[in-house]
């Protein structure tokens, strides 16, 4: 009888490049908040703000008129849509019906000086602090690092700071080589997919996106250069960038990070062509002020956002730009025969949209191409495992938990230990050919960096023989297995894990937060906390093998809900588990001094605390990595809900500093 399958994967690191996400909204989840140009209608967005910046909201379809190609169109409808939160927070991963505001971040960094990047994330750490909402998903990149092709957006703000931190401390700093570098690529050759690919990236989320970029270069060059003329030419693909932004509902903020400043001196430039490059050679210094440059790269222009320069926007988080995400309007119109046509000549057709209301300004998009929405083919979906790891929102249809951890190998490196408990009575069961029956589970496991870059993949296919008892205790017990990571680096991951059941086609995702500090730094570190299940557990945990994860048949509801990766427990029961104390202080040859203390807490409210215990260290061989095993009773009384056990350990003969360190491991306790 099946009772637990278990298989520990070393997964290989596997060159893959994530897709565009696919989100998997039910119903008409995405409501009015669509963006169409098709040939029955052309739904546009705008934002109207009075003479302070503030957003309008109380408009009507008369307060506006619509032109196309300097026509006026009659407006079909007319909504407003508040981006301000109006409902509790959502859970930690998103659902379609929960987001309010999509933004990222692209901090051009390629050519910022330290001062400006610093400024750059002080900015967004007060947005995130201060200024972001309930239902908003962000994502944070930079310019310097190919990171479009797998944009992840989350609500997790712990993970937002920790990739900003990131930012501030990496030392990429790139000198000028002379080659004339702008957001949609590099000159004499017209292209643009940098932009494109953070646009499609977006495309497939809830609502009105928001990319807003951070960068000290946001004009083109002067008229009189010779450079002007090449980008008079390449007005088409400016065009096309407008097409697919308005298809997208993205809307593009240019944020100069240069802010007020005063020049003392005067450069000018001449360009020049030298072999496949564009060369700024100097021609003159003046002792003089300067104005910047009034030719605005029109990013922001033909994609209806904001364009903020000469203001110290970046003391007060985003600036006018954070006003400006309160609301827009959604305004539909039909659009004049002719306008679509599937070949033939490709027409941009131009959009002016203007406001009755007196004192207001409205910010619109540019326009479009006459091509209906169908006419265009959707990038390349790649594996559906991938989009569904890397979607910010989770895949229900095949239900499972997911609890990951961190450990110190053995051999001194690091690995990651994953359970995964699936849910049973999702899974499709198919006969074989000769007699037989058999489940077949897909799963895709990747590391990613806080910068989303992919450290380790791999997939595990897994077909499992079963009979009619098997199925029963399937469908009630569910389907565990543990999957084991090697991480070549310290530093801050998500585990993403994506399964699909073969023969029904489900498919669920999941992922989890996980921190690994520089054990090698011989500070005093703890590993997470591991629950036990099992006499394997006692086994690999202390070592930090690969090696197979503890089950059997087991017993009751403590084998079950208790697993490691479910951790649901009833009053009066017990949760058993283990950690690793690294780096504990050795002075003189003699043993370590600790002690640990257990809290714990639910609603962030303390409703237990033990006295210190000290760690018993017979049989420890090596006092650079001490294992401690727990057993904590929980209360007959204890109310239902959800609980988070703190284990601290305090090291006596370490500097007051270094001195303690602690661990987490949440929990459910559930009704008799």
């Amino acid at each position: 009888m099946i009772r637990y399958l278990s298989f520990a994967v070393l997964l290989l690191c596997i060159p893959a490049e994530a897709q565009a996400q696919e989100t998997e909204p039910t119903g008409d989840a995405a409501g009015s908040k669509i963006f169409r140009v098709e040939v029955e209608e052309v739904r546009i967005d705008a934002v109207v703000v009075d003479g302070k910046r503030r957003v309008v909201p109380d408009m009507t379809a008369d307060d506006f008129e619509i032109y196309q190609d300097g026509k006026r169109q009659e407006i079909t409808s007319c909504s407003f849509v508040d981006n301000q939160p109006s409902r509790p927070p959502p859970p930690t991963v998103p659902t379609w019906e929960g987001v309010g505001r999509t933004i990222a971040f692209i901090v051009d960094d390629n050519m910022m000086s330290r001062e400006q990047i610093h400024f750059a994330a002080e900015s967004m750490q007060k947005f995130v602090e201060t200024q972001m909402q309930p239902g908003d998903l962000v994502a944070i990149f930079r310019g310097s690092a190919d990171q479009a092709r797998n944009m992840i957006f989350t609500p997790d703000r712990q993970l937002l700071q920790a990739v900003i931190e990131d930012l501030r401390n990496r030392s990429y700093i790139r000198k000028y080589e002379g080659r004339l570098t702008f957001p949609w690529g590099s000159y004499p050759i017209p292209a643009y997919p940098p932009m494109l690919y953070y646009i499609q990236a977006m495309k497939d989320l809830p609502g009105r996106k928001h990319l807003l970029w951070i960068t000290n270069r946001p004009n083109l060059p002067s008229p009189e250069t010779e450079l002007m003329s090449i980008i008079r030419e390449i007005r088409e693909d400016w065009e096309r960038l407008a097409d697919a932004a308005l298809r997208a509902g993205v809307v593009i903020h240019t944020l100069d990070i240069r802010g007020l400043e005063v020049e003392n001196s005067r450069t000018r430039y001449i360009y020049k062509q030298i072999g496949r490059e564009w060369i700024a050679i100097p021609l003159d210094l003046s002792p003089i002020s300067i104005k910047r440059s009034q030719n605005p790269i029109p990013l922001s222009e033909k994609t209806g956002g904001l364009f903020l320069q000469d203001s110290n926007w970046f003391l007060n988080g985003i600036g006018d730009a954070n006003k400006y995400l309160e609301g827009y309007y959604l305004l539909t119109y039909t659009p004049p025969q002719g306008t679509f046509k599937s070949e033939g000549e490709e027409v941009y057709h131009r959009i002016k949209i203007k406001s009755k209301r007196s004192g207001t300004e409205v910010h619109y998009r540019d326009g479009f191409f006459g091509k209906p929405e169908d006419a265009y083919d959707p990038a390349d979906s790649g594996d559906p495992l991938m989009k569904a790891m890397f979607s910010p929102f989770r895949y229900n249809s095949l239900s499972f938990n997911l609890s990951a951890g961190y450990l110190q190998n053995i051999d001194k490196s690091y690995m990651v230990r994953a359970w995964v408990h699936l849910d049973g009575r999702q899974l499709g069961i198919k006969d074989e050919a000769g007699g037989g029956r058999f489940v077949s589970v897909e799963a895709f496991v990747a590391m990613t960096d806080v910068n989303n870059r992919i450290h380790n993949s791999g997939k595990m296919p897994r077909t499992i023989r079963v009979n009619n008892e098997d199925i029963q205790w399937l469908h009630e017990h569910g389907l565990r297995f543990s999957v084991a990571v090697p991480v070549g680096d310290p530093g801050r991951y998500y585990v993403r894990l994506a399964l699909k059941d073969a023969n029904s086609g489900k498919i669920g995702s999941a992922y989890q937060y996980v921190e690994i500090p520089d054990l090698n730094d011989g500070r005093l570190a703890l590993s997470d906390l591991f629950v036990v299940n099992g006499l394997d557990d006692t086994r690999w945990i202390p070592d930090g093998t690969a090696g197979e994860s503890g089950g059997g048949s087991g017993s009751g509801n403590q084998d079950e809900a208790g697993s490691p990766a479910v951790r649901q427990y009833r009053p009066g029961e017990s949760i058993e588990y283990m950690a690793v104390i690294y780096n504990a202080t050795i002075k003189k040859e003699s043993p370590p001094d600790l002690e640990t203390r257990v809290m714990l807490y639910r609603d962030g409210s303390e409703v237990f605390k033990s006295k210190p215990e000290a760690v018993i260290l017979d049989g420890v061989d090596d006092y650079k990595s001490i294992p401690v095993k727990k057993l904590f009773r929980l209360n007959k009384t204890i109310q239902p809900g959800y609980y988070v056990l703190q284990l601290e350990v305090k090291d006596k003969k370490a500097k007051k500093a270094d001195s303690l360190v602690s661990g987490v491991l949440d929990f459910e306790v559930a009704p008799e």
